[in-house]
């Protein structure tokens, strides 16, 4: 009878100790990668509004339609720019008719030899509207990284068992790593600003 007993009492799980420290490590990870993600998001926000570059998905697309490559050539001329020149003796129509285009912000130009693709010319209202936008995304993401820092302070100070020093410590390594993105972010916002100005 007392071998069952003890039998069944090494079957039950024993209780886990979680260290603390690993805790605090955890809590600072998350932010890392929450941190991450803001710049990111900002970045390619920013992106969607005034792309600098062609949409790499769209010259893939071009590239890798088989119908389209036996109707034309593809060039790109520029980061700007993309050519279709039909083959033989194909006309700019017949490309025309396969290439299914739905994006507002490509300007198609249809020349006597070739099809030509690229970003429009930003115009002094664009620029604007993106300044002013960009503005509104800055101040977005400097009060979501002050939002974390606040709930990050909030989670550790609920965290038991942690000597001061540890505490401490990671409270100087959030506050580097907030201020390490906060530099990023606002460099990435001058950058884009100046781009702008231009």
């Amino acid at each position: 009878m007392l071998e069952k007993h003890l039998n069944s009492l090494s079957r039950i799980s024993k209780p886990t100790f979680i260290c603390p420290n690993s805790i605090l490590e955890c809590i600072y990870v998350q932010l890392e990668k929450t941190l991450s993600n803001i710049l990111n998001k900002f970045e390619v926000t920013f992106n969607k509004i005034l792309p600098s570059k062609l949409n790499w998905s769209l010259i893939d697309k071009i590239k890798n339609n088989t119908s389209l490559k036996s109707l034309c050539e593809y060039n790109q001329t520029s980061e700007t720019t993309i050519e279709l020149r039909p083959k033989g003796k194909l006309k700019i129509k017949d490309v025309i008719l396969f290439l299914h285009i739905n994006n507002p912000s490509l300007i198609v130009e249809n020349n006597k030899d070739c099809i030509k693709l690229s970003l429009p010319i930003i115009t002094y209202q664009r620029r604007g509207i993106a300044l002013s936008e960009l503005s509104r995304i800055f101040e977005q993401c400097k009060e979501e990284i002050r939002a974390i820092r606040k709930d990050i302070i909030d989670k550790i100070k609920l965290v038991k068992g942690v000597c001061d020093s540890n505490r401490l410590n990671l409270l100087k390594r959030i506050d580097n790593s907030i201020a390490k993105t906060a530099i990023l972010l606002s460099n990435c916002y001058s950058r884009n600003k100046s781009r702008l100005s231009i």
